[in-house]
């Protein structure tokens, strides 16, 4: 049987990333597990999504957010920057495990902008953490993108 090299180079391409600094990011895509096709699941048993941001120059910088109650002030924080209603999601029950379900996730996270800082930092043994934290918009600047639209 012949090697499947169109297969195997599929999805495996990496985007140059964007620096450390602060940038207007755009959510360009969503991961809901790993390559073996297993769900990312945190220590706690919890479920996680990557969300993957890219800038104007096609770089690419990921968070992962874990979708628990206890874990979810991250994704609240992005959620906030880039407009989605949380009194609303608050009031209709939106539990932070709803963001691990695909067509949900998509439809209130996919081509919203936030203006975030990047840092990656590398920890004592050697693993690097990077982190995007999503910036409060200045008085005035009004809600981003779609704002009209945005299902929540």
């Amino acid at each position: 049987m012949p090697y499947e090299w169109k297969k195997n180079a599929e999805g495996n391409q990496r985007a140059e990333r964007v620096p450390a600094g602060t940038h207007d990011l755009t959510i360009v895509k969503l991961v809901f597990g790993s390559k073996d096709g297993g769900p990312f699941i945190a220590g706690d048993g919890s479920p996680k999504i990557m969300v993957i941001f890219g800038d104007n120059q096609d770089r690419e910088v990921s968070q992962m957010y874990t979708l628990s109650e206890k874990a979810a002030w991250k994704l609240a924080q992005l959620a906030d920057a880039i407009g989605i209603n949380l009194e609303r999601m608050t009031a209709d029950g939106v539990t932070p495990e709803k963001f691990a379900e695909p067509p949900f996730a998509e439809v209130q996270l996919m081509g919203r902008t936030v203006r975030a800082e990047v840092k990656y930092e590398t920890k004592d043994n050697g693993k690097e953490n990077i982190d995007v934290t999503p910036l409060r918009r200045r008085p005035g600047q009004g809600v981003p993108q779609r704002a009209d639209d945005i299902p929540i």
